[in-house]
């Protein structure tokens, strides 16, 4: 038995029959935590108790036809003229199968439409992969000569010229 059971499952069991020893136990916990629901939750086990001590009924067995008869007696009457005539029944058997023509032929479109969408895209994700191919990294060798290259080409890498412009250019207030 999953002794896991909140209040609400306890109080659902509670209804259809008695509690066992491990359910009333774990109501108990269930009740420490939460103890302002104890008078409701003995009001619903006395009641409970009470519907179980009366004697069981068995419906009559004409229930069904009872119960359809009640609903065709609610339902207001169709005049002749009101009833579909063959013509109208045909009408909407026919436009049911335009519906599902339109719908069938609507799906089909757009699985050919989302294949196409997806080729497309498989085509430009490889064409990006193969733009962006990692060049061949240099040899360990050449990495441990950095500095030795460094001092045989003493001129800066960058433009110096080009970085002072633009620390000008930011330094200049914008215009509004």
């Amino acid at each position: 038995m999953n002794l896991k059971l909140d209040e609400t499952q306890l109080r659902e069991l509670a209804w259809r029959r008695p509690l066992t020893e491990a359910e009333l136990a774990r109501l108990e916990e269930v009740l420490q935590v939460n103890p302002g629901t104890r008078e409701e939750w003995l009001a619903d086990a006395r009641l409970s108790e009470a519907l179980r001590q009366l004697p069981q009924q068995p419906g009559p067995s004409n229930l069904a036809a009872r119960v359809l008869a009640e609903i065709d007696r609610d339902r207001p009457a169709r005049s002749p003229s009101q009833k579909s005539p063959w013509l109208l029944a045909r009408w909407q058997r026919w436009a049911g199968g335009a519906t599902a023509l339109l719908l069938l032929s609507g799906g089909f479109w757009w699985q050919q439409h989302a294949q196409r969408l997806a080729a497309q895209q498989t085509k430009a994700l490889t064409t990006f992969a193969r733009s962006t191919e990692a060049t061949q990294l240099p040899s360990a060798e050449a990495l441990e000569n950095f500095e030795v290259i460094l001092r045989i080409h003493p001129e800066p890498l960058a433009d110096m010229e080009l970085l002072a412009l633009g620390e000008k250019l930011a330094a200049m207030p914008s215009h509004p």
